[in-house]
């Protein structure tokens, strides 16, 4: 994770010096993007991971209702202060950025490592068996897997020209 949030970081300091020198090229910004991106999807389940190792079982539910509510708020309170940022200065809202990741790092810091146990489970063939017996015998979870399949494959689904004018 400190891998990750460290790559974060190099991404808003390059944005940073982008900004601060006025450089209006496109190719840079791509290729920070993608270095964010790559970092953001290594640090995403990462950071799913560490919650059930740091909370007790008994609290697991409520810590997990809990971070997806911070998430959702901060999904949206953050554009907004970053939006106010931006309008004061594109440098400013960089810096800003990139000193929360900082902050974020020395925090990641203060954890212990969770204890790690391996133990050798079953094969990954009994554990899709298992995983789908879990789910057709829990019809509220097969149900809600069905929704989201159904919007996810018909979400996207646009009529074309011809077809939103009847021809």
């Amino acid at each position: 994770m400190v891998l990750c949030m460290g790559g974060e970081l190099a991404s808003a300091a390059a944005l940073y010096a982008l900004a601060a020198t006025g450089m209006t090229a496109l190719w840079p910004i791509y290729l920070i993007a993608a270095a964010f991106g790559a970092a953001r999807a290594f640090y995403s389940p990462a950071s799913s991971a560490l919650g059930p190792a740091l909370v007790p079982r008994a609290m697991l539910p409520r810590a997990i209702a809990m971070n997806s509510l911070s998430w959702q708020l901060a999904s949206v309170i953050g554009p907004a202060i970053g939006g106010l940022l931006v309008a004061g200065s594109a440098s400013l809202a960089f810096g800003v950025a990139g000193g929360l990741f900082f902050a974020s790092i020395l925090l990641l810091f203060s954890f212990a490592s969770p204890p790690q146990s391996w133990t050798r489970g079953a094969s990954s063939i009994e554990q899709i068996r298992e995983g789908l017996v879990y789910l057709w015998t829990n019809r509220f979870v097969l149900g809600a897997i069905s929704l989201d399949l159904i919007a996810v494959l018909l979400g996207g689904a646009t009529p074309c020209c011809r077809c939103s004018r009847g021809t």
